[in-house]
Protein backbone atom coordinates (compact mmCIF):
# COMPACT_ATOMS: atom_id res chain seq x y z
CA UNK A 1 0.00 0.00 0.00
CA UNK A 2 2.90 2.23 0.90
CA UNK A 3 4.10 2.24 -2.92
CA UNK A 4 0.57 2.55 -3.96
CA UNK A 5 0.12 5.98 -1.83
CA UNK A 6 4.10 6.56 -3.28
CA UNK A 7 2.54 7.06 -6.76
CA UNK A 8 -0.89 8.70 -5.89
CA UNK A 9 0.88 11.37 -4.44
CA UNK A 10 3.21 11.83 -7.53
CA UNK A 11 0.32 11.79 -9.85
CA UNK A 12 -1.34 14.22 -7.27
CA UNK A 13 1.25 16.50 -8.29
CA UNK A 14 1.79 16.29 -11.58
CA UNK A 15 -2.02 17.32 -11.83
CA UNK A 16 -1.87 20.23 -9.70
CA UNK A 17 1.06 21.40 -11.56
CA UNK A 18 -0.57 21.03 -14.70
CA UNK A 19 -2.99 22.29 -13.75
CA UNK A 20 -1.51 25.88 -11.92
CA UNK A 21 0.23 26.29 -15.87
CA UNK A 22 -2.76 25.92 -18.04
CA UNK A 23 -4.59 28.03 -15.33
CA UNK A 24 -2.64 31.10 -16.63
CA UNK A 25 -2.98 30.50 -20.24
CA UNK A 26 -5.72 32.94 -21.65
CA UNK A 27 -7.02 31.33 -24.57
CA UNK A 28 -9.08 27.91 -25.23
CA UNK A 29 -6.53 27.08 -28.06
CA UNK A 30 -3.13 27.79 -25.55
CA UNK A 31 -5.03 25.92 -23.03
CA UNK A 32 -6.21 22.64 -25.08
CA UNK A 33 -1.89 22.63 -26.60
CA UNK A 34 -0.72 22.83 -23.26
CA UNK A 35 -2.95 19.91 -22.28
CA UNK A 36 -1.96 17.75 -24.87
CA UNK A 37 1.67 18.88 -24.39
CA UNK A 38 1.68 17.95 -20.99
CA UNK A 39 -0.05 14.46 -21.17
CA UNK A 40 2.61 13.85 -24.07
CA UNK A 41 5.11 14.94 -21.16
CA UNK A 42 3.99 13.05 -18.25
CA UNK A 43 2.30 10.02 -19.62
CA UNK A 44 6.31 8.38 -19.68
CA UNK A 45 6.65 9.83 -16.66
CA UNK A 46 4.02 8.14 -14.52
CA UNK A 47 4.30 4.71 -16.61
CA UNK A 48 8.00 5.28 -15.16
CA UNK A 49 7.00 5.50 -11.59
CA UNK A 50 4.46 2.88 -11.75
CA UNK A 51 7.00 0.62 -13.00
CA UNK A 52 9.38 1.79 -9.94
CA UNK A 53 6.19 1.54 -7.12
CA UNK A 54 5.44 -1.87 -8.43
CA UNK A 55 1.94 -0.60 -9.12
CA UNK A 56 1.33 -3.24 -12.37
CA UNK A 57 2.57 -6.19 -10.56
CA UNK A 58 0.93 -4.95 -7.11
CA UNK A 59 -2.72 -4.37 -8.73
CA UNK A 60 -1.83 -7.72 -10.75
CA UNK A 61 -2.48 -5.95 -14.68
CA UNK A 62 0.94 -7.68 -15.35
CA UNK A 63 2.59 -10.12 -14.49
CA UNK A 64 6.81 -10.97 -14.93
CA UNK A 65 6.91 -7.63 -16.63
CA UNK A 66 10.78 -7.61 -18.07
CA UNK A 67 13.08 -4.81 -18.79
CA UNK A 68 12.61 -5.39 -22.71
CA UNK A 69 9.35 -4.80 -22.68
CA UNK A 70 8.96 -1.72 -21.41
CA UNK A 71 12.34 -0.49 -23.94
CA UNK A 72 10.15 -2.04 -26.87
CA UNK A 73 7.00 0.37 -25.14
CA UNK A 74 8.82 3.33 -25.03
CA UNK A 75 10.77 3.15 -28.37
CA UNK A 76 7.61 3.10 -29.96
CA UNK A 77 5.80 5.62 -27.44
CA UNK A 78 8.65 8.24 -28.81
CA UNK A 79 8.04 6.94 -32.29
CA UNK A 80 4.11 7.33 -32.60
CA UNK A 81 4.63 10.36 -30.86
CA UNK A 82 7.28 12.11 -33.16
CA UNK A 83 5.93 10.98 -36.42
CA UNK A 84 2.38 12.52 -34.96
CA UNK A 85 3.81 15.27 -34.20
CA UNK A 86 5.70 16.03 -37.33
CA UNK A 87 2.80 14.79 -39.70
CA UNK A 88 0.21 17.32 -37.69
CA UNK A 89 2.74 20.25 -37.43
CA UNK A 90 3.16 20.16 -40.94
CA UNK A 91 -1.05 19.91 -42.04
CA UNK A 92 -1.52 22.61 -39.34
CA UNK A 93 1.10 24.50 -40.83
CA UNK A 94 -0.07 24.16 -44.45
CA UNK A 95 -3.87 24.77 -43.17
CA UNK A 96 -2.44 28.54 -41.37
CA UNK A 97 -0.91 29.29 -44.37
CA UNK A 98 -3.51 28.74 -46.74
CA UNK A 99 -6.45 30.52 -44.25
CA UNK A 100 -3.94 33.54 -44.08
CA UNK A 101 -3.19 33.22 -47.74
CA UNK A 102 -7.47 33.74 -48.42
CA UNK A 103 -7.78 35.90 -45.58
CA UNK A 104 -5.11 38.49 -47.08
CA UNK A 105 -6.31 38.07 -50.53
CA UNK A 106 -9.80 38.58 -49.68
CA UNK A 107 -9.09 41.69 -47.86
CA UNK A 108 -7.62 42.96 -50.50
CA UNK A 109 -10.39 42.23 -52.71
CA UNK A 110 -12.35 43.91 -50.26
CA UNK A 111 -10.24 46.98 -50.18
CA UNK A 112 -10.44 47.08 -53.95
CA UNK A 113 -14.14 47.27 -54.49
CA UNK A 114 -14.22 50.15 -51.35
CA UNK A 115 -12.08 51.66 -53.59
CA UNK A 116 -13.65 51.61 -56.72
CA UNK A 117 -17.03 52.21 -55.12
CA UNK A 118 -15.52 55.70 -54.22
CA UNK A 119 -13.23 56.35 -57.31
CA UNK A 120 -13.15 59.89 -59.04
CA UNK A 121 -12.55 59.96 -62.72
CA UNK A 122 -12.01 63.02 -64.27
CA UNK A 123 -13.28 64.11 -68.14
CA UNK A 124 -11.47 66.81 -69.63
CA UNK A 125 -12.74 69.12 -72.40
CA UNK A 126 -9.79 71.50 -73.65
CA UNK A 127 -10.26 74.20 -75.83
CA UNK A 128 -8.09 78.04 -76.52
CA UNK A 129 -11.46 79.65 -75.47
CA UNK A 130 -10.34 81.73 -72.43
CA UNK A 131 -12.82 81.94 -69.54
CA UNK A 132 -13.45 85.44 -67.77
CA UNK A 133 -13.02 84.46 -64.53
CA UNK A 134 -10.26 81.40 -62.67
CA UNK A 135 -8.08 82.70 -65.31
CA UNK A 136 -3.96 82.71 -64.80
CA UNK A 137 -1.21 84.52 -66.26
CA UNK A 138 1.74 82.55 -66.35
CA UNK A 139 5.14 84.56 -68.07
CA UNK A 140 7.67 82.10 -69.55
CA UNK A 141 10.24 85.09 -69.31
CA UNK A 142 11.84 85.16 -72.88
CA UNK A 143 10.73 88.86 -73.95
CA UNK A 144 8.62 87.42 -77.25
CA UNK A 145 5.67 89.37 -76.96
CA UNK A 146 3.48 86.01 -77.86
CA UNK A 147 1.01 84.14 -76.04
CA UNK A 148 -1.67 81.43 -75.96
CA UNK A 149 -4.57 80.42 -73.71
CA UNK A 150 -5.21 77.04 -72.84
CA UNK A 151 -8.57 76.32 -71.33
CA UNK A 152 -9.45 73.25 -69.19
CA UNK A 153 -13.21 71.81 -68.09
CA UNK A 154 -12.83 69.30 -65.82
CA UNK A 155 -15.56 67.14 -65.07
CA UNK A 156 -15.24 64.76 -62.18
CA UNK A 157 -17.74 61.29 -63.95
CA UNK A 158 -16.94 58.76 -61.20
CA UNK A 159 -18.51 57.49 -57.88
CA UNK A 160 -17.10 59.66 -55.24
CA UNK A 161 -15.49 63.00 -54.42
CA UNK A 162 -12.17 64.12 -55.67
CA UNK A 163 -9.82 65.60 -52.80
CA UNK A 164 -6.44 67.78 -53.14
CA UNK A 165 -7.37 68.56 -56.78
CA UNK A 166 -3.96 70.11 -58.42
CA UNK A 167 -2.56 70.54 -61.38
CA UNK A 168 0.90 71.07 -62.44
CA UNK A 169 2.33 73.00 -65.50
CA UNK A 170 6.22 72.26 -66.51
CA UNK A 171 7.84 73.58 -69.91
CA UNK A 172 11.55 74.39 -70.29
CA UNK A 173 10.52 78.07 -68.80
CA UNK A 174 7.71 77.02 -66.82
CA UNK A 175 6.93 75.18 -63.42
CA UNK A 176 3.61 76.36 -61.69
CA UNK A 177 1.22 74.68 -59.56
CA UNK A 178 -2.29 74.65 -58.64
CA UNK A 179 -4.92 74.12 -56.59
CA UNK A 180 -8.38 73.48 -58.70
CA UNK A 181 -11.95 73.23 -57.93
CA UNK A 182 -13.54 74.74 -54.35
CA UNK A 183 -10.76 74.51 -52.24
CA UNK A 184 -9.29 71.69 -54.37
CA UNK A 185 -12.55 69.51 -53.55
CA UNK A 186 -14.39 68.43 -56.98
CA UNK A 187 -18.01 66.21 -55.83
CA UNK A 188 -19.01 63.88 -57.90
CA UNK A 189 -20.91 65.22 -60.91
CA UNK A 190 -19.13 68.66 -60.31
CA UNK A 191 -17.20 70.05 -63.14
CA UNK A 192 -14.59 73.37 -62.79
CA UNK A 193 -13.30 75.31 -65.57
CA UNK A 194 -9.66 77.41 -65.39
CA UNK A 195 -7.66 78.91 -67.76
CA UNK A 196 -4.24 79.26 -68.33
CA UNK A 197 -2.76 82.32 -70.15
CA UNK A 198 1.02 81.89 -71.49
CA UNK A 199 2.59 85.13 -72.06
CA UNK A 200 6.05 85.42 -73.79
CA UNK A 201 6.32 81.81 -75.11
CA UNK A 202 8.45 80.39 -77.67
CA UNK A 203 8.26 80.61 -81.23
CA UNK A 204 9.33 77.18 -81.90
CA UNK A 205 7.27 74.30 -81.61
CA UNK A 206 6.54 73.50 -77.51
CA UNK A 207 4.92 70.87 -75.44
CA UNK A 208 3.25 71.70 -72.51
CA UNK A 209 3.44 68.82 -69.65
CA UNK A 210 0.04 69.41 -67.03
CA UNK A 211 0.19 66.31 -64.14
CA UNK A 212 -2.86 66.17 -62.64
CA UNK A 213 -3.13 65.02 -59.18
CA UNK A 214 -6.15 64.19 -56.62
CA UNK A 215 -7.10 61.56 -53.89
CA UNK A 216 -10.26 59.80 -53.25
CA UNK A 217 -12.41 59.73 -49.64
CA UNK A 218 -10.09 57.14 -48.78
CA UNK A 219 -6.93 58.66 -49.45
CA UNK A 220 -5.81 56.95 -52.03
CA UNK A 221 -3.83 59.17 -54.78
CA UNK A 222 -4.76 59.53 -58.28
CA UNK A 223 -2.35 61.05 -61.41
CA UNK A 224 -2.97 61.91 -64.67
CA UNK A 225 -0.67 63.53 -67.36
CA UNK A 226 -1.81 65.32 -70.37
CA UNK A 227 0.19 66.64 -73.40
CA UNK A 228 -0.55 69.76 -74.98
CA UNK A 229 2.09 70.99 -78.16
CA UNK A 230 1.62 74.31 -78.93
CA UNK A 231 2.92 75.47 -82.55
CA UNK A 232 2.45 79.14 -83.47
CA UNK A 233 0.36 80.23 -80.25
CA UNK A 234 -1.84 77.75 -81.41
CA UNK A 235 -2.86 73.77 -80.13
CA UNK A 236 -1.81 71.69 -82.52
CA UNK A 237 -2.04 67.99 -80.48
CA UNK A 238 -3.56 66.71 -77.46
CA UNK A 239 -2.68 63.80 -75.27
CA UNK A 240 -4.42 62.51 -72.06
CA UNK A 241 -2.73 59.57 -70.63
CA UNK A 242 -5.14 57.34 -68.34
CA UNK A 243 -4.89 57.79 -65.03
CA UNK A 244 -2.61 55.78 -62.38
CA UNK A 245 -3.07 54.79 -59.02
CA UNK A 246 0.18 56.43 -57.24
CA UNK A 247 -0.31 54.65 -53.58
CA UNK A 248 -2.77 52.68 -52.38
CA UNK A 249 -4.45 53.16 -48.49
CA UNK A 250 -6.34 50.53 -46.39
CA UNK A 251 -9.63 51.69 -46.98
CA UNK A 252 -11.86 52.54 -43.86
CA UNK A 253 -14.18 50.04 -42.49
Amino acid sequence: MGNIAKFLLIVFIILVASYAFIKTLKSKNEKLLAFILLIIYFSPIVCIYADDCDIITTLGIWKNISIDRWFDFFNNYVSNILSTFISSSVVIAFGLYQLNAEKKQNSLIEQENNRLSLMPLMHYTISKREIGKNTFTIDSGLKTNLSSITTFKIKNCGLGTARNLMIKIKSNNIDESYVLGKQGILMKDEDTTVSFKFLNISKRKFTLKYHITYSDLYKNNYSQDIFIDIDNQLIKDILIKDEKLTNKKRTIK
